[in-house]
C-alpha cells in the first residue's frame, strides 16, 4: 500500500519566468541543475552544461521549473478543492444538473460531478481563500453526512446551512431545505462544503501551476512544450509547460517525516512566548524556507522542543535540509540533536541565522524510534531559535 505524502512545493513570490536552471531533486535531497527536455513512465531526462542526463524516475522526488503564486493569499479569488484533493482557481462558477462548471485559467472549462468536489471556497474582496478555509473549517458540519452545507456570513459569526446545493448562477445559489428550495444570495455565502467522501484512488502525483493550482495525477508525460497529465477525476488535460511550476512525485520508497505525526513532544516557551512545533511551517505560520530556497514539506521548532517518532524498524535513512528560519535570519543559535533508540546520531550541530543549511544524512539501521531535539545553542538564549528541517524524510 503506498504511503501519503506531501505534493507540490511552497510557491514564492511569483516571478513570470523560468529560472537560469530548471531543479530536479531526488528523494535523498541530491539536486540536478539543467534544462528539463522530457518526463517519462520510467525517467526525467536533462541537457546539463549541453549533455543528456537522464535520472530514473523512481529516484526521483520533485522536478521544479519556475516560482508561482500562492493561491490561497490572492483575494476574492475563487478556489475548488476536488475530493481528490485538487486545488484549482476558478472564474465564471456555476452548479446545474449535478455538476459544476468553471474555466481554471491555465487547465481551461472545467466540469465535474458534484460528487467529485468537496469544497468551493468564496472570499469577498480583500479577503483571502485561505482565510475562508481556516474560518469555515471551525463551522460544525452537518450530522447528516449525506448533506452538503452553505456557510453564511452573518457579521460576526459565521453559520452552516444543511441541505442539497441544487444550482449556483451568478448572485444566487439554490439550496434545498428539507423539501423546498430556497435562494440565498452569493455575496452572504463564503463557502460552500459538498458531502464528499475523500476521493481513495491513489496518485502519482500532483503538479502545482504558476497561478498556484494544484492538479493530482495518475500519470504525467512532458513532450516538448507541453505536459500531459491523467487527472484524478479521470479527465485527461494538456498543459502549457510554460504555465507549470513544479512537479512532486509519489515514492513507495520515501516517507515525509510530517505524515506521521510525533509519538511524544516536549516543548517548553520563553515566558509568554511559546512557538509549538509545526509540521510543513517554521513555527512563526510561515513557509519553510532556508538559504533562500522553500520547502513543501518539513518540521518547524523552536528551543526547547524534543519530538520522537515511533519508526517501528522500517527505516535505513533519515535526510533533510537543517537551518534557522530565513524569516528570522541572521539571528538564531540553536544546537539540534538526533538520536536513534535514544542514542546520538553524531555530534550535535550549532546552527547560527548567519550559516549556511546543511545537509543531513544518518543512518537510521532499522531503529525503533527517532528523536529530534532542539537546545538553546552556546549564547543560551531563545531569540531567533526557529529551527527548520526542510524536506525532512525517511527512506526504506
Amino acid at each position: 500500500m503506498r504511503r501519503a505524502f506531501i505534493l507540490g512545493l511552497v510557491c514564492g513570490s511569483f516571478l513570470g519566468r523560468a529560472p537560469a536552471a530548471e531543479r530536479v531533486e531526488t528523494l535523498d535531497l541530491r539536486a540536478v541543475e539543467g534544462n528539463v527536455v522530457a518526463i517519462s513512465a520510467d525517467k526525467v531526462e536533462l541537457l546539463v552544461d549541453g549533455k543528456a542526463q537522464p535520472l530514473p524516475l523512481a529516484d526521483v522526488e520533485s522536478v521544479a521549473f519556475r516560482e508561482c503564486e500562492d493561491l490561497m493569499a490572492r483575494p476574492a479569488l475563487t478556489v475548488v478543492r476536488t475530493a481528490a484533493g485538487d486545488l484549482l482557481a476558478a472564474e465564471q462558477v456555476s452548479v446545474s444538473d449535478g455538476n459544476l462548471r468553471f474555466t481554471s485559467p491555465v487547465i481551461g472549462p472545467v466540469e465535474l460531478p458534484l460528487s467529485a468536489v468537496s469544497w468551493v471556497y468564496l472570499p469577498a474582496p480583500g479577503q483571502t481563500p485561505g482565510a475562508v478555509l481556516k474560518r469555515a473549517a471551525e463551522v460544525t458540519p452537518p450530522q447528516n453526512k449525506a448533506l452538503d452545507m452553505v456557510i453564511v456570513d452573518h457579521g460576526k459569526e459565521w453559520a452552516g446551512v444543511a441541505g442539497v446545493l441544487v444550482a449556483f448562477a451568478g448572485d444566487k445559489i439554490t439550496f434545498r431545505l428539507g423539501e423546498e428550495d430556497k435562494q440565498i444570495e452569493t455575496r452572504l455565502v463564503k463557502a460552500i462544503r459538498l458531502a464528499t467522501p475523500p476521493a481513495t484512488a491513489s496518485a502519482a502525483g500532483r503538479l502545482t501551476c504558476t497561478d498556484g493550482s494544484e492538479v493530482l495525477f495518475r500519470s504525467l508525460k512532458l513532450e516538448g512544450e507541453a505536459l500531459s497529465l491523467q487527472t484524478g477525476w479521470g479527465r485527461p488535460v494538456h498543459i502549457p509547460r510554460k504555465s507549470a511550476a513544479s512537479v512532486a512525485f509519489l515514492s513507495q520508497r520515501a516517507t515525509p517525516l510530517s505524515t506521521l505525526g510525533p509519538a511524544e513532544a516536549t516543548e517548553y516557551g520563553f515566558f509568554d512566548t511559546k512557538f509549538p512545533h509545526r509540521m510543513n511551517r517554521a513555527v512563526d505560520g510561515g513557509p519553510i524556507r532556508i538559504g533562500g530556497r522553500a520547502h513543501a514539506s518539513g518540521v518547524g521548532m523552536n528551543s526547547f522542543t524534543s519530538l520522537t517518532w515511533k519508526l517501528d524498524g522500517q527505516y535505513k535513512t533519515f535526510v533533510a535540509v537543517a537551518g534557522i528560519d530565513d524569516a528570522v535570519r541572521p539571528l538564531g543559535n540553536a544546537t539540534l540533536t538526533f538520536l536513534a533508540d535514544g542514542k546520538e546520531l553524531g555530534k550535535p550541530l550549532t546552527l547560527t541565522g548567519k550559516d549556511a543549511p546543511q545537509d543531513l544524512r544518518l543512518d537510521l539501521g532499522g531503529a525503533k524510534t527517532f528523536t529530534v531535539r532542539v537546545d538553546f545553542g552556546p549564547d543560551n538564549l531563545p531569540v531567533g531559535d526557529h529551527v527548520d528541517l526542510g524536506s525532512a524524510r525517511l527512506l526504506k
